[in-house]
């Protein structure tokens, strides 16, 4: 089954690059409606990768039932580990062999800011200026988010890219 997941990288991706059929990274730009900043230092990408449909018992599965959750996000749940580690291997693998530095937002830790514009700021009319510069901070968490983000992870296969980084003629067996 193919996955996709939203990752980052500190340098910004110009071409797609896909390992075998195993795993492939789409830069941001391939994706139509994905909001970028200037301003921003963490630049998105699609990490899309094959991961089998291992199910891992949940340490509470019978409570959560009980609680009410349907059966099919008990089921869910089951296969998210495996695709989580496998994720994870994946992003640490690329980190370790190229120059750049991939990561995840983790949404379990917060903190407080405000929000930015995502074109320069001289471009504020004096009203939004004044709203941005009167602005309280708030509790938030990491994410990236737009309108069309769960059609696009939910595809079940891999993007159609047209242009790659160069390709090796001998893989590495990792």
């Amino acid at each position: 089954m193919i996955r996709k997941s939203i990752i980052f990288t500190d340098v910004p991706l110009l071409k797609a690059f896909q390992y075998r059929e195993l795993f492939q990274l789409v830069p941001f730009f391939y994706f139509e409606g994905m909001p970028f900043s200037k301003y921003s230092r963490h630049f998105p990408a699609v990490l899309e990768y094959e991961c089998e449909d291992k199910e891992e018992a949940l340490p509470m599965e019978a409570e959560l039932l009980n609680r009410g959750l349907s059966e099919d996000v008990v089921k869910l749940g089951r296969t998210l580990p495996e695709s989580q580690r496998v994720k994870r291997e994946i992003l640490h693998l690329l980190t370790a062999l190229t120059n750049y530095c991939f990561f995840e937002y983790n949404a379990s830790v917060g903190y407080y800011g405000v929000q930015a514009p995502m074109g320069d700021f001289s471009t504020l009319s004096p009203k939004e200026t004044e709203k941005f510069n009167n602005q309280l901070s708030h509790w938030t968490i990491p994410a990236y988010l737009y309108p069309k983000v769960g059609e696009l992870l939910q595809q079940q296969a891999f993007t159609d890219c047209t242009e790659f980084c160069e390709e090796a003629t001998n893989f590495m067996d990792y």
